[in-house]
C-alpha cells in the first residue's frame, strides 16, 4: 500500500514510503494532525490496527490481528480508536497499545460514525433500508436511536449507509446501493 498525504490548499503532495500492508479504505487521523491510525494486514497476516506518524518511520501496531476492515474514528482525546473487532461490534482501542474496550451497546453490524465533541459518545450506524444510527454513551454503554436515514425514491435501493456523523451530530451522510433493472414479460410467444 502506498499512503499519500494530499493538501487541501497550496502545497505539495507527500507520499509514504511503499510497505506490506495491503489495501486500506479506512484512516483517521489524530486531532493534532501528527499521526494517523488504519486498519492494514502483512502478507500471512490477519488485519490489525496501525498508528502511523506523519513525520515518517514505520506504522506501530496497536491490537491484535483479527479486525474487520471497517471505518476508524480516533477519540477527541487521542486516547482510543473506535474499530470494529473479530466479533463484528465496536471496540475501544488505546493508542498506546493495550487491551482493547467492550463498547457495550454496540451490536453486530454496527459500523462507527465519529465520536461527539466531547468524546464521551460514539455515533454509530447498521447498514439496511433504513440506515439505523444511534448514539452509545462510552461510560454507561447507553444506546439511544438517532434517527433512520433513507431515500425518497428507494426503487432498487439494496441499502443505505454506513452513516458518518459531525461532532455536533448535526449533519449526518450515507451512501446507497442502489439496482435498477427492466424486466419484460412475454406471454403467447410463438
Amino acid at each position: 500500500m502506498l499512503f499519500v498525504m494530499v493538501p487541501v490548499k497550496a502545497g505539495q503532495q507527500r507520499e509514504f514510503p511503499p510497505d506490506a500492508y495491503g489495501q486500506t479504505a479506512n484512516s483517521d487521523f489524530f486531532p493534532d494532525g501528527s499521526k494517523f491510525a488504519f486498519v492494514g494486514a502483512q502478507p500471512g497476516h490477519g488485519a490489525r490496527l496501525y498508528v502511523q506518524s506523519v513525520s515518517g518511520g514505520a506504522a506501530a501496531p496497536i491490537s491484535a490481528e483479527g479486525l474487520n476492515t471497517g471505518r476508524v474514528f480516533v477519540s477527541p482525546d487521542a486516547r482510543f480508536v473506535a474499530a470494529v473487532g473479530p466479533d463484528l461490534t465496536i471496540h475501544l482501542y488505546p493508542t498506546g497499545g493495550g487491551n482493547p474496550v467492550d463498547l457495550a451497546g454496540s451490536r453486530p453490524g454496527d459500523s462507527a460514525g465519529g465520536f461527539t465533541a466531547d468524546g464521551k459518545g460514539l455515533y454509530v450506524s447498521q447498514v439496511g433500508n433504513p440506515c439505523r444510527v444511534a448514539l452509545i454513551d462510552i461510560a454507561s454503554g447507553r444506546r439511544t436511536e438517532v434517527r433512520d436515514i433513507a431515500g425518497p425514491d428507494a426503487a432498487g435501493v439494496t441499502a443505505f449507509g454506513p452513516a458518518r456523523m459531525t461532532p455536533d451530530g448535526h449533519t449526518m451522510v450515507a451512501g446507497y446501493s442502489r439496482v435498477l433493472s427492466t424486466l419484460y414479460r412475454v406471454t403467447d410467444l410463438k
